[in-house]
């Protein structure tokens, strides 16, 4: 934070209300708290499982996130079989070969 009323300090976090507002909450009449909790999370699961961000090359957040999240658990893994370090089994061909691996997986769900 670089002191008060610093615009991009928050601009993600404003974005993301930005697109509440515009996106779901101008566009409905909920008429009890209720309704509005329901469409607002109906709302912020759509924004993070469905929406294509162009930031994440189109794809939604979640997508990416959880990618991250399962390459990591698959270097740790690695360095864990290997016992090597966890920098030695994040190196760019252990990722590579990860990346392949989970590209057939993906591939292979996908056909059952």
């Amino acid at each position: 934070m670089d002191g008060k009323g610093r615009c991009l300090d928050n601009i993600f976090i404003e974005h993301l209300w930005r697109s509440l507002k515009y996106e779901c909450v101008y566009l409905h009449a909920w008429e009890t708290v209720s309704q509005a909790r329901t469409g607002i999370g109906r709302w912020i699961t759509f924004y993070n499982h469905q929406r294509p961000h162009a930031a994440h090359g189109g794809q939604p957040p979640a997508v990416v996130y959880f990618r991250t999240i399962e390459t990591d658990q698959q270097v740790q893994a690695v360095a864990y079989i290997n016992r090597i370090s966890v920098q030695e089994a994040g190196s760019s061909s252990f990722l590579g070969a990860i990346s392949t691996i989970s590209a057939f997986r993906s591939r292979m769900r996908h056909l059952a």
